[in-house]
């Protein structure tokens, strides 16, 4: 695996740190850790009953059932409240399934220090690590995901008051990349990503960011290999700039309006897209907080063919999950949602209901699933609707250290789905547990 050795790397200047602090601590000769040295396991545990009743919509509803199981176990050391350093090992499969091996990887391996300027939030970070960005829109760690994202990475980010500056850059697995296409050939070089924001409190209700981020996917290098696609053969240079706005006051009236705009070159064709986000939420005086929102999402689609332009947007780290529906049937690139929710929360347990109305942008584009799958092929002229879906989430905290999850999401299909599917509806059921120490 790729990332193992830098993983051990970091593992052993983490070592090589408490060594060094053991060697000149004047304490206790018979302590085994010297003073000022704190070093704690760290131990999370996901498992979760998932029932999918034609969850892909091609055949009569038989219902799945799976147990998907993910562990992750570390260790932790912080010295002076300036400098610490985190290694832990993860693994992921399912209850019952005995065709697939657990698939074992480096969840966390990284070093940090925090600078001594600035406030408590400056600090830089390196190795491989979990990025939530912003507001996972564009980069996020999918927490939600059996198995979730981790980036080797160097991260900056700095606090001066009521301006925050955060950066990032980091290499993408391009092989990974590959293998989702069913290909093995070699990159002539990897794929990278990094990104800036800068981030404005003016007061306790108004914050304003700006940010933007590259994205590099270098060609592959067999050029002549037939069995890898012709727009694979081409690289991907996207720059994408937006800005946030939120209005978030702690009762009445919340709102928040994103923009982001995309210029660039995708596969060999002249790339522009955009993407926005807005919601206004009322939030009631009384105890639980309860919540009434109502917004709106859209992913530039596809251009007319004639144009020969890329039109959709590009948003390879995005959280799936928490955008489009949480039955994750849309991929926030070419689809709109017109979403309505009501939620209420008693920290840190809440219930959530939501409905949306899930469509493509464009008539020429494709569905595309959050997995990367393609559905139905392009849209006609007159039906772009996908379809209505409901969420029902939650998440209670029975113990500091034990969360039950819940999520129930219908799909109806309408319009261009229930010509292409039929009436058939989608349903999908997940009951999780999670133990974190």
């Amino acid at each position: 695996m790729r990332v193992l050795p830098s993983g051990i790397g970091v593992l052993c200047v983490a070592i090589a740190l408490a060594s060094s602090a053991v060697a000149q601590d004047d304490g206790d000769p018979t302590s085994l850790l010297p003073a000022g040295l704190d070093v704690t396991p760290v131990a999370d545990l996901r498992l979760r009953s998932v029932i999918d009743a034609s969850r892909d919509l091609t055949s009569q509803p038989e219902p799945a059932a799976t147990f998907p199981l993910r562990g992750v176990v570390g260790i932790q050391a912080s010295a002076r409240e300036r400098y610490s350093a985190r290694f832990a090992l993860g693994a992921a499969g399912a209850l019952g399934d005995r065709g697939t091996e657990p698939a074992l990887f480096v969840d966390e391996a990284l070093v940090e220090a925090r600078l001594p300027w600035g406030d408590s939030l400056t600090q830089v970070r390196i190795g491989r690590q979990a990025i939530e960005w912003l507001d996972g829109r564009l980069v996020s760690a999918e927490t939600f995901a059996d198995r979730p994202r981790r980036l080797d990475a160097i991260r900056l980010s700095v606090g001066l008051g009521a301006l925050d500056f955060d950066s990032f850059v980091t290499a993408l697995d391009s092989q990974q990349r590959l293998a989702d296409l069913g290909l093995k050939a070699a990159r002539s070089a990897g794929d990278y990503l990094g990104g800036a924001a800068a981030t404005w409190r003016l007061g306790t209700q108004l914050t304003l960011d700006g940010h933007a981020l590259g994205h590099i996917a270098n060609a592959v290098a067999s050029q002549d290999d037939p069995l890898i696609p012709g727009d694979e053969r081409r690289p991907l240079r996207i720059a994408t700039v937006g800005a946030t706005v939120r209005l978030e006051p702690a009762t009445v009236v919340q709102a928040s309006s994103a923009f982001d705009l995309q210029v660039g070159e995708a596969r060999g064709l002249e790339h522009q897209a955009y993407d926005v986000s807005s919601w206004l939420a009322l939030i009631g005086p009384w105890p639980g907080r309860p919540t009434l929102q109502v917004g709106y999402d859209q992913a530039s689609g596809a251009p007319h063919p004639s144009t020969n332009r890329s039109g959709g947007f590009d948003a390879p780290l995005s959280a799936i999950h928490t955008r489009f529906g949480a039955a994750d049937l849309v991929r926030p690139s070419n689809a709109q949602d017109l979403w309505v929710a009501a939620r209420a929360a008693v920290d840190p347990s809440w219930l959530a209901l939501s409905v949306h109305r899930l469509a493509l942008t464009s008539a020429n584009d494709v569905w595309i699933d959050g997995a990367g799958q393609t559905r139905v092929a392009a849209a006609s002229r007159d039906a772009t609707l996908l379809g209505y879906e409901l969420d029902i989430e939650g998440s209670l905290e029975l113990t500091s250290s034990v969360t039950l999850e819940l999520l129930y999401a219908l799909f109806v299909p309408d319009g261009l789905a229930r010509t292409e599917v039929g009436p058939r509806t989608a349903h999908r059921l997940l009951v999780g547990m999670s133990i974190a120490y």
